[in-house]
């Protein structure tokens, strides 16, 4: 063989090894493994699942062809368990839309999800919104600024005004000079009832920002609210 036979040989197994990366790179889409839709419903999910599993149920099968079968089965069965979880199904849109595969970056994967859910916030999508920060505090619990994001989308929310309280308090003891935190926190301790605490945020927000007349006005709106209260 000559040089430039050689070269193209290189070239050649390059090509492979590079496909065969690629392969290995690509995330399995369980929708395409039961055979539904991206916007099927948890009951499509079920059904579409009760029909395979009656079809291609290992025991079906000849002794020839039962582990092959038993493989497929399994498959059909990790699918079913990710799509009929909602914070599973989530990571694994996420996965498909992005191309993850990996846990390599945890810190890349919440800033990922946390521009999901800011776009869906903007867009007025409060629980998919809320799902998505979920998902980046999973990644990265220690990020104010994620912190400050699922509050605000919890606080959307009635019953889940505890998560938006905790996650407000850590932000701000994250980042205790961040003056848009402490007015945000302002705001959602005043949602909760707690309107010592809310005074008190307002308070140290006009250490950082004095001439916010947003932040005096909650200030006010926070001591009137007091000395009404028995």
């Amino acid at each position: 063989m000559d040089s430039a036979d050689r070269a193209c040989a290189r070239r050649a197994g390059c090509r492979i090894i590079s496909q065969r990366i690629e392969r290995m790179a690509q995330p399995v889409n369980h929708y395409q493994v039961l055979g539904v839709d991206r916007a099927a419903s948890d009951g499509d999910i079920r059904r579409r699942f009760r029909e395979l599993a009656r079809e291609r149920h290992p025991d079906r099968f000849p002794p020839e062809t039962k582990a092959k079968a038993e493989a497929e089965f399994q498959a059909l069965t990790e699918a079913y368990n990710i799509l009929t979880n909602r914070e599973r199904r989530a990571a694994h849109d996420f996965d498909l839309d992005n191309k993850v595969v990996s846990a390599d970056d945890p810190e890349a994967i919440a800033q990922a999800y946390m521009s999901r859910g800011v776009d869906e916030y903007r867009e007025g999508r409060w629980d998919s919104a809320f799902s998505n920060f979920e998902l980046a505090l999973h990644h990265d619990p220690e990020n104010a600024k994620i912190q400050h994001h699922f509050a605000l989308a919890a606080s959307r929310f009635p019953n889940r005004m505890r998560h938006a309280v905790a996650a407000i308090e850590k932000s701000i003891r994250l980042e205790p000079r961040n003056a848009n935190f402490l007015k945000d926190a302002g705001l959602i301790f005043r949602q909760a009832g707690l309107w010592t605490r809310a005074e008190k945020c307002y308070l140290e927000a006009m250490r950082w920002t004095p001439d916010s007349a947003e932040v005096r006005r909650g200030l006010e709106e926070a001591r009137a609210h007091k000395a009404s209260t028995p």
